[in-house]
């Protein structure tokens, strides 16, 4: 199958570092992050499947490193993160935020965040700081203790199912080996996957059945069953598997679709949950810094990011898919 993209500029024709990005369950709702590399730091938000966008100030009128987002099934709730500041959460769509302090006030680097399909379920992870959990959408946070040691990790990336009781986050000090909760974070087991590298991403389905890790400089790994076994999933299709710099992952509802992308170079998409792959080229024949993804429920619609402030730094999203054989190159 090929995918016919669409590029869209929330912020204008100047290419930016698009950070972080997400979608709803139809795809209606869009959320993107941009870094403030080049004091631009904003985030924008879409309700018609990326053709016009609105500036949401949940900071206020100042630039901030957005670096996480997430939106809950309809795109009415939401939460934001930055790098080396504060964490927001919103009730409404984005019309208003409020800062929240999980750790207290001081700033953090706030890596990852996920929501549950009703907005009830949050969790934030930062980088050299701890994980925390909010079942009341963010109005009271609980430190999660994955290890049970009372000390800083480097949380890179977390995911939850639609309801919010599985839970799998990974610690990018811990090589080969991630976190995962069957019980709304308050029992936890450490796995290991099989890899050799350090885990960067990771994403599972609605009901947290179909688990996936993708590595910093390695590969990527595949469980049906919440986390007990795995498999190696080869996007590439060598029979090397390629050590990638894989960054942005997302599934859809069943885990039948994937997407992840490669920071350094391509996009590729699964339509049958890892078995086979074809690479998608939302530029062409042309490698771009693809840093973040993000599926609805069906895999009808995908959302991916490029923090590229020299060239192709933009949102780009596919309003839809044609049933198409792709002849790979």
């Amino acid at each position: 199958m090929t995918r016919t993209w669409v590029t869209r500029k929330p912020a204008g024709t100047s290419p930016l570092d698009f950070h972080c990005c997400d979608i709803s369950a139809d795809g209606s709702f869009m959320i993107a992050g941009i870094d403030d590399n080049l004091a631009t730091g904003r985030l924008w938000i879409s309700n018609d499947y990326g053709k016009t966008w609105t500036e949401t100030r949940p900071a206020g009128d100042t630039n901030q490193c957005w670096i996480s987002v997430a939106c809950d099934s309809d795109g009415s709730h939401l939460i934001a993160g930055t790098n080396g500041g504060r964490l927001y959460t919103s009730a409404n769509g984005g019309s208003s935020w409020t800062e929240r302090r999980p750790a207290g006030d001081v700033d953090a680097s706030w890596w990852d965040v996920d929501i549950d399909a009703d907005g009830s379920h949050m969790i934030a992870v930062a980088y050299e700081g701890r994980v925390w959990l909010s079942v009341n959408s963010g109005v009271d946070w609980t430190e999660k203790r994955p290890d049970g040691q009372d000390k800083d990790y480097q949380w890179v990336s977390c995911a939850l199912d639609s309801d919010g009781s599985y839970i799998v986050v990974a610690d990018q000090s811990l090589s080969g080996s991630i976190y995962y909760s069957t019980d709304t974070g308050a029992n936890w087991t450490t796995k290991a996957y099989g890899g050799g590298a350090t885990p960067q991403v990771v994403a599972c389905d609605s009901d947290g059945s179909v688990v996936i890790v993708a590595e910093y400089m390695g590969k990527v790994y595949l469980s049906t069953n919440s986390g007990i076994d795995w498999c190696l999933i080869n996007p590439t299709g060598s029979e090397d598997p390629y050590d990638g710099l894989w960054i942005g992952l997302a599934c859809s509802e069943d885990g039948s679709k994937i997407i992840i992308t490669d920071m350094g170079s391509r996009i590729w998409i699964s339509e049958n949950t890892g078995t086979d792959w074809s690479e998608t080229r939302p530029l062409g024949d042309i490698g771009a810094s693809w840093y973040n993804a993000s599926c609805n429920n069906d895999g009808q619609h995908f959302i991916v990011c490029c923090l590229d402030a020299d060239t192709n730094g933009f949102v780009y999203t596919t309003p839809s898919y044609k049933t198409i054989k792709m002849t790979m190159q």
